[in-house]
């Protein structure tokens, strides 16, 4: 706590010295908790900066927010049943701990909703028999 106390005290600095209105700081997840916390204990004295969770963790946060609420509905299914990831993966890909998989499960995921909505296009919204394609 003591280390990210310091980031935000010369945070709040540097903004003074070069006459800013506001700061943004980015930080990672367990670091945006702290200085969080940091924060809003005091809330005055650090009112001019503004914290951001990283663009990485934002994604590893939104991955295991769809997967918490899709998996049920069948999207933990498809994915063990299309073979996307590897059997003992799926759990990590929803719980938003699996990068790399979970971008590339959401990808074809995204792909086959997208071609049985040009199906369902293309025929008048008649039967949809969705195949098989490549989604690398």
């Amino acid at each position: 706590m003591s280390t990210v106390q310091e980031i935000l005290v010369r945070s709040e600095a540097i903004r003074a010295s070069l006459e800013l209105n506001d700061i943004v700081i980015v930080l990672d997840h367990a670091l945006y908790a702290k200085a969080a916390e940091i924060v809003w204990r005091e809330r005055e004295k650090y009112r001019h900066l503004l914290l951001r969770l990283g663009t990485f963790h934002t994604i590893m946060t939104v991955l295991a927010i769809v997967g918490k609420r899709f998996q049920d509905a069948g999207l933990g299914d498809l994915c063990v049943e299309s073979g996307i990831p590897a059997g003992g993966s799926v759990a990590g890909v929803f719980k938003g701990r699996a990068y790399k998989r979970g971008v590339r499960v959401h990808k074809c995921v995204l792909e086959a909703l997208l071609r049985m909505k040009w199906q369902c296009f293309l025929h008048g919204y008649k039967t949809i028999t969705l195949t098989a394609g490549n989604c690398e």
